[in-house]
């Protein structure tokens, strides 16, 4: 991409934060939520714009690093603005120190207030810090946190995994539209997260129905998603699939094993779920082939350990086990990055 195409693909982002400049002014808390996501946007567009440049010049990518920063922290993100922080430390060091601190020149105060204010707010997180979760197993703890939660994501609406921690209670009470929306949110700040998208599809009949998660599929890759999602994807076809017409059976189960393969090719990359991602293929395998599967593939997927620990399961429903300990051990798991 040409400097001047560069140039171009960045009036979107420029035009994102106008928008958002003038949802901040109004400052009720949908409008500094929406400016968030656009600013997330803008973000974004930057860093696509930037990776498209075959040979950029070490200024050009640390104002493109300082721009996608600023955004972040303009956009109530300072947990993400912090990650680009780190980017642009590193691309710092390959610009002279007048041109570097010019650069930088709005955004070190910002982001050093930002990062400060955060760290305090996180601060006052007295019963998530001291259990060490965002959902605490205790009824009251949980309520406690999860004020803690709202309280911090008033002040900063734009990171994403604030969302996804209300997103755990809401479905742990099963507030089901409640925790769709709040996933939802979370997705539309941080779309690239694979954890947010499977959990997506996990609440999704529950949330939209069954249309609404047959809407959710028909959007998704296999070939480009992650194992997380592929898990999600290949267990939803199945489960649909054992009420779909004769005629859409086949088809459903067809796309749930093409699924289970790749995402068990990938599981390097989730190896928590290694055992779920074998089962799902298994699962899979075997009502592709007209069986009716039972408790013995999941044995034979190293869940043995599991099976014991959760404690009794429907003798007809190994589906229904492997799919609910998928959607836990991605919720644990996300928690683990907050």
């Amino acid at each position: 991409m040409s400097i001047e195409l560069y140039s171009s693909v960045l009036g979107s982002a420029g035009r994102q934060k106008l928008r958002a400049k003038a949802l901040l002014a109004a400052g009720d808390r949908q409008s500094r939520l929406d400016a968030a996501i656009l600013l997330h946007e803008a973000a974004r567009t930057e860093d696509r714009a930037l990776s498209a440049v075959e040979t950029p010049d070490a200024r050009l990518r640390l104002a493109s690093l300082v721009e996608q920063c600023a955004c972040l922290v303009e956009g109530l993100d300072p947990a993400g603005a912090a990650t680009t922080w780190g980017r642009v430390l590193v691309a710092s060091a390959e610009v002279p120190s007048p041109q570097r601190d010019a650069v930088r020149e709005r955004l070190d105060p910002m982001f050093g207030a930002a990062f400060k204010a955060f760290r305090a707010e996180l601060r006052t997180w007295k019963t998530i810090r001291r259990t060490g979760r965002l959902l605490p197993d205790s009824g009251v703890d949980r309520k406690t946190a999860r004020r803690e939660l709202e309280g911090t994501m008033g002040v900063f609406p734009g990171v994403s995994s604030l969302w996804y921690g209300v997103f755990r209670h809401d479905s742990a009470e099963e507030r089901w539209k409640a925790a769709w929306k709040a996933i939802e949110t979370a997705r539309r700040l941080e779309p690239d997260n694979s954890r947010y998208a499977a959990m997506a599809l996990w609440i999704a009949g529950k949330a939209i129905g069954e249309g609404g998660l047959d809407r959710c599929l028909a959007g998704i890759s296999v070939e480009t998603s992650g194992p997380e999602v592929l898990a999600m994807y290949a267990l939803n076809q199945v489960s649909l699939a054992a009420t779909a017409p004769a005629s859409a059976r086949g088809g459903r189960l067809a796309k749930a094993l093409a699924a289970a393969i790749r995402g068990e090719s990938l599981a390097h990359e989730a190896e928590y779920l290694r055992g779920y991602l074998v089962a799902t293929r298994l699962l899979a395998q075997s009502l592709c082939q007209g069986d009716e599967p039972g408790h013995e593939l999941l044995f034979q997927a190293g869940l043995g350990r599991q099976m014991v620990s959760r404690g009794e399961v429907p003798a007809n429903d190994p589906v229904e086990f492997v799919l609910e300990n998928v959607a836990s051990s991605i919720g644990r798991s996300e928690e683990l990055r907050v």
